[in-house]
């Protein structure tokens, strides 16, 4: 090989596990923030969900049907879900359009689930029990006022759509490697002609 190619190899090298480099390191850093940025909505919305839960001793009861929460957006693509059920598995409110069951049968807090259509979401749960008790036994609680049941403990559900966060993440993909390959391209056809110039 001529010193002109030696040389070009080694720039090329260099350059290539530069742009890699800068091109992943840029990647998992949008990543992250999306993800953080997931964790963050999904937090929200549980706290607001909570702070709609009067917590008694002995009782929990929802109140969120007497009030607008500001909260879940059921027709934009960044969508956000919410159930209310209580400790026999029964729905007691949930936003206007309704989780789908294969994510409400997600395991895990934070977990990711594939809805019928294949759209992923991310899923985190929160329990409010009575304050006088930490695992209440299932034994029937009457209900002061009949149009607010109380309950053993409810469970908060959230979803939050990732089709938005899936798709920006795909396109900076694509556009990464695509700026990669032509400034690549680029520097190999200026950097031959320096060289051959230059020795």
């Amino acid at each position: 090989m001529s010193l002109a190619g030696r040389f070009s190899s080694l720039v090329l090298g260099l350059l290539a596990a530069v742009l890699v480099g800068f091109s992943t390191a840029s990647y998992l850093a949008a990543r992250s923030y999306l993800d953080h940025r997931t964790r963050e909505r999904l937090d929200g919305a549980l706290a607001v969900l909570a702070v709609s839960v009067e917590v008694h001793p002995d009782s929990v009861e929802w109140e969120g049907s007497d009030r607008s929460l500001p909260i879940g957006d059921a027709n934009g693509p960044d969508r956000l879900l919410w159930s209310i059920v209580d400790h026999e598995g029964k729905r007691v409110d949930q936003s206007r359009e309704p989780v789908p069951a294969e994510v409400m049968a997600a395991p895990d807090d934070d977990s990711r689930r594939l809805d019928r259509r294949g759209v992923p979401w991310r899923v985190a749960r929160r329990r409010i029990e009575p304050s006088g008790t930490t695992s209440p036994e299932p034994t029937p609680i009457a209900a002061a006022d009949a149009s607010k049941p109380l309950h053993q403990s409810l469970d908060l559900t959230a979803a939050v759509s990732l089709a938005t966060s899936d798709a920006t993440l795909a396109r900076l993909g694509f556009d990464l490697i695509s700026l990669d390959v032509a400034l690549w391209i680029s520097a190999a056809l200026l950097c031959r002609w320096l060289a051959r110039r230059a020795l």
